[in-house]
C-alpha cells in the first residue's frame, strides 16, 4: 500500500537517487528494530497487536500511562496523515467537492469504524487492504514502465475520461484473484505457496498489458490535447 500511494505523497518532490537509497536504508533499519521489539513484547506478554494500547499504557506491562498514550497518538498520526491524504485525493475525484469536507468525512467514517472494533479484525482487514490496493500498483507499473503511455501530452489533456474502464475491469479481476488465493475465508487453493498480495499485482500487470495490446485506445489526430484519451 505504501508503494502504491507513494506517488500521492511525493508528487511535488524531486529527490536525488542517493537520498532515496538513504531514506530506504534508514527505514529498513528502523522497521527491523520495531519488529524485533514487537516480537519480544509479544513473546513475553502473550499480547499481540490488538492489545497494543494495553501493553504500552497498563501498569501491569510497560506502564507508561499518559506518556504512552501520547506515543500511540503520535505514532498513529504520522501514519494516518499520509493515509488520509491519499484517500482524500482519490475520493475527491469521485465526489468532486472541497477537499476539507472530504477529509472530515473520511476521518469521521474511519473513527466510527475504529470505535466499532475494527482493530479486533486487524489482520483480516490488512489482508483485505493489501489485496485491494496491490492491483492498482500493478496497473501503474504496467502503464508507466511497460506500455509507456504516460507522456506530457496526456498530462496537459483537457478531455481525459473520468473512468478508465479497461483498467477498472482488470483491477476487479485481479482483486478477486488475489483474494481467492489469500488463504482467508472463501479461498480457492490454486497457488498454495504464493503470496496473495503479490498474486494481485502480477495478475493486474499481465492482464492490463494484454488488454491494452488487444484493445488499444483509439487516438485522435486533431492535436495533442485529444491524443491518448485514456490515462
Amino acid at each position: 500500500m505504501g508503494a502504491t500511494t507513494s506517488a500521492d505523497i511525493f508528487r511535488y518532490s524531486k529527490p536525488k537517487l542517493k537520498n532515496i537509497f538513504g531514506a530506504a536504508f534508514v527505514a529498513m533499519l528502523v522497521s527491523a528494530f520495531l519488529h524485533l521489539v514487537g516480537s519480544v513484547f509479544a513473546m513475553n506478554t502473550g499480547l499481540y497487536h490488538e492489545n497494543l494500547p494495553e501493553l504500552i499504557i497498563s501498569p501491569g506491562y510497560l506502564g507508561l500511562g499518559f506518556v504512552g498514550f501520547l506515543v500511540l497518538l503520535l505514532a498513529q498520526w504520522t501514519t494516518n496523515d499520509s493515509n488520509i491524504y491519499s484517500s482524500v485525493l482519490a475520493l475527491n475525484n469521485i465526489f468532486k467537492t472541497k477537499r476539507w469536507l472530504v477529509t472530515i468525512g473520511a476521518g469521521l467514517i474511519a473513527s466510527v469504524l475504529a470505535a466499532l472494533g475494527i482493530l479486533e479484525r486487524l489482520e483480516l482487514f490488512l489482508a483485505f487492504l493489501s489485496v485491494s490496493i496491490g492491483p492498482i500498483g500493478g496497473i501503474f507499473i504496467c502503464d508507466y514502465y511497460l506500455l509507456r503511455r504516460l507522456k506530457p501530452s496526456i498530462l496537459k489533456a483537457k478531455n481525459i475520461p473520468t473512468v478508465n474502464q479497461k483498467a477498472l475491469g482488470v483491477y476487479l479481476v485481479s482483486f478477486f484473484i488475489g483474494w481467492l488465493t489469500s488463504g482467508h475465508p472463501f479461498t480457492i487453493n490454486i497457488f498454495p505457496f504464493s503470496i496473495f498480495a503479490f498474486n494481485g499485482i502480477i495478475s493486474s500487470i499481465i492482464l492490463y498489458y494484454v488488454i491494452m495490446k488487444i484493445f488499444p485506445n483509439k487516438e485522435n489526430t486533431n492535436g495533442p490535447e485529444t491524443n491518448h484519451r485514456n490515462l
